[in-house]
């Protein structure tokens, strides 16, 4: 969701979100996971935008993403990890995405994603067992 807010040409608007967080209207608890994925998807899309310094501009995204009054990094201790591990082996999904979805449980928060990707396609109900809720379904209500 935080690389959707970096492509202005997005469809999803996710400024929405942004704005609420900006507020502090709703809460995001984000991982050190989730923050690594980010600087590294964001400054690959600097990059192939061409711009000049892409790794300050990915940073300096994180930085603003932390100082949102809504935004909280969650720090990722012993239950949390273990969860994730425990999730892992369930659901065959990216590690940066178990993690949302760890944080989310741990938190009693709403694990939320942009869309349905393909490989959550087959635990989707398991997933929204889970809490889990997808920004594309969702958006409408904010």
């Amino acid at each position: 969701m935080i690389a959707e807010y970096v492509d202005e040409a997005s469809p999803f608007q996710v400024d929405k979100l942004f704005d609420f967080l900006r507020a502090g209207a709703v809460r995001a608890y984000v991982s050190p996971v989730t923050i690594s994925e980010v600087i590294y998807v964001a400054s690959r899309m600097y990059s192939e935008a061409g711009v000049q310094d892409a790794n300050r501009e990915a940073l300096e995204l994180v930085r603003w993403l932390l100082a949102l009054p809504g935004v909280e990094l969650e720090t990722i201790g012993r239950e949390v990890a273990v969860l994730a591990g425990e999730l892992r082996k369930k659901f065959k999904m990216a590690l940066s995405d178990i993690y949302v979805i760890a944080v989310g449980m741990h938190r009693q928060a709403t694990p939320l994603f942009l869309k349905r990707e393909t490989e959550m396609a087959p635990y989707e109900n398991e997933l929204r067992k889970l809490g889990v809720a997808f920004w594309e379904e969702i958006c409408q209500q904010f």
